[in-house]
């Protein structure tokens, strides 16, 4: 093979990694707060589930399960930020096991607990 067949062959190779990547964080965002299964996923994309990893994490830089943890983060930061809200239902519709889950995953991610990005939010508003 010429290296120019091979530079076209690494360049299709390159759209179909980023186009799969692209595809699986669609399937994650059409609904975040449902189980995302790797074999699901990958089935659903007609690829296997080593191969959707190996491609999901070269392409985001993270695996398929800590991207839709970070898509549920941003979430749920953004509904915090709408104005109070329950947070045990919150952390359900993320689709975390219960209110103590939701908490850990927001603490490690953000270095503080809901309830205070609540709270700060709230006082910000009284201002």
């Amino acid at each position: 093979m010429t290296s120019k067949k091979r530079l076209a062959a690494r360049s299709v190779r390159r759209r179909r990694h980023h186009q799969l990547a692209e595809s699986a964080k669609a399937i994650l965002a059409t609904d975040p707060g449902a189980p995302h299964p790797l074999g699901k996923v990958a089935f659903a994309l007609g690829v296997s589930p080593s191969h959707l990893a190996h491609v999901f994490r070269a392409e985001a830089g993270v695996s398929l399960h800590r991207y839709l943890l970070q898509l549920r983060m941003a979430l749920a930061m953004t509904r915090l930020s709408r104005g109070p809200r329950d947070l045990s239902r919150l952390a359900l519709d993320l689709g975390f096991a219960n209110h103590s889950h939701f908490t850990s995953a927001f603490r490690s991610t953000y270095g503080v607990p809901p309830s205070g990005v609540r709270r700060l939010l709230g006082a910000r508003e009284a201002r």
